[in-house]
């Protein structure tokens, strides 16, 4: 995958709304290549239980932080993804925020994911 998952995060925080258009087809894409259950729907991408899913399945075992605020039309979402809980000395913590709570996680996946394929073109 060419696409640089940093900047399509950054295209998901933006996207006010449910995440659908070529943003959720990019992003269903983009994690499909890291999905054990092979091709991710782009409809699915403006759904909280399937990135969450999709979280569980693509960094098992990560924690999932979730703060913000629930204001309508739209909240102010941060999602934090991190290794380990119990202790402060990850190597990476994944960020998103965005006005809904699935683009918060999306943002964030979408950055891990982007950091472990960085992480393996080194090491290759």
């Amino acid at each position: 995958m060419t696409t640089d998952l940093d900047a399509l995060a950054a295209q998901v925080e933006d996207t006010h709304g449910p995440l659908q258009g070529p943003v959720a087809e990019t992003a269903a894409a983009a994690l499909s290549e890291h999905h054990a259950d092979g091709t991710i729907d782009a409809d699915a991408m403006a759904s909280t239980d399937m990135i969450l899913h999709l979280t569980d399945t693509v960094v098992p075992g990560w924690s999932i932080h979730l703060r913000g605020r629930a204001i309508e039309p739209n909240g102010h979402w941060n999602c934090t993804l991190r290794r380990n809980d119990a202790r402060d000395n990850d190597e990476f913590i994944g960020r998103g925020k965005g006005p809904t709570l699935s683009s918060a996680i999306l943002a964030a996946l979408l950055r891990v994911v982007g950091y472990q394929m960085g992480q393996k073109q080194v090491g290759e």
